[in-house]
């Protein structure tokens, strides 16, 4: 039997707003096997963060079924969907929530927390070296590093519980192209090392060919207005 990861069948969600007319998004169907590497992409406003809200379960859907790893996430609420979500997803939005007062250890370190994990300092120490980053940089404080090196932080934070699924929104966009093109190559290798399934969002289609499959959001929703 298929190991399907993410399993979504005549999903809706409709953006609250003042508006009554806001548009429906229908999924009539999405399947994707555990391990696999998807890139979606799509103009702005075609529903890629919506996607990915859905995934991590900011937002929630109006009805239909979203399962995760064989879970019906959609229908989990409050701290079962955040203890979910700490244990199974990793996260890595482009707005990286890390707190700019704490050292970048003690960043990682919550990650572990919020999944009931200890976090291993040789892992991090590990995954730290495979993205470029010093090792002094673990007591840094946040707000003292680039824009750059605060990504590669949250893609540290992401993976150190080793999620069976990642959520990665735009993560090279402050990255030149040489750096861009080396981190993709450590981001897959993680992901194939640890049999993850990603969902990639970026504008950058020249990323594809890093994937298993290439999607544009437009084939995965019906828009309906209302």
């Amino acid at each position: 039997m298929t190991n399907i990861a993410i399993d979504i069948q005549n999903l809706h969600y409709q953006y609250r707003g003042k508006n009554k007319h806001n548009p429906l998004f229908h999924i009539p169907k999405w399947q994707v096997e555990a391990g696999d590497t998807v890139f979606l992409h799509g103009k702005s406003g075609t529903g890629k963060s919506t996607v990915l809200n859905l995934l991590s379960g900011i937002l929630k859907p109006l009805n239909g079924d979203l399962h995760l790893l064989g879970e019906n996430f959609g229908a989990m609420k409050g701290a079962a969907t955040d203890a979910f979500r700490a244990k199974h997803i990793g996260v890595v939005f482009q707005v990286f929530n890390l707190i700019p007062y704490l050292p970048v250890l003690k960043n990682i370190e919550l990650a572990g927390y919020f999944a009931n994990n200890k976090t291993d300092i040789e892992s991090v120490k590990a995954m730290l070296a495979s993205l470029a980053l010093p090792e002094e940089v673990l007591m840094q404080p946040v707000s003292q590093l680039s824009v750059g090196q605060q990504q590669r932080v949250a893609i540290v934070r992401a993976l150190i519980n080793s999620p069976e699924i990642l959520l990665v929104d735009e993560p090279t966009s402050a990255l030149d192209s040489s750096a861009r093109d080396a981190f993709m190559q450590v981001l897959m290798d993680v992901a194939k090392r640890k049999n993850t399934t990603m969902i990639f969002v970026s504008h950058d289609q020249s990323l594809a060919k890093y994937f298993h499959q290439s999607l544009d959001v437009a084939s995965l929703f019906a828009v309906e207005e209302h």
